[in-house]
């Protein structure tokens, strides 16, 4: 099973906040571990998966910091 598909079932497995959280923080997991270790190039350009997510939700109900705790004990 691919990493991403991996992360999202775990994720959902452990807390029920919104499974677009847990796809956001399996692409930025993702981004970090391959830092620049990878990239597309593009013309005359390499373009490094820098990705920036922000969850945006009301307090505690969507655990927004829980999606974000289990991204970094991945990372």
């Amino acid at each position: 099973m691919p990493f991403l598909e991996s992360y999202v079932d775990y994720g959902c497995s452990v807390t029920d906040c919104p499974i677009e959280f847990h796809d956001f923080m399996a692409l930025y997991a993702a981004g970090v571990i391959l830092g620049r270790t990878r990239y597309v190039q593009w013309g005359h350009d390499r373009v490094y998966p820098n990705i920036y997510a922000v969850l945006l939700a009301p307090t505690s109900f969507y655990h927004k910091t829980t999606a974000l705790s289990i991204a970094q004990s991945a990372i």
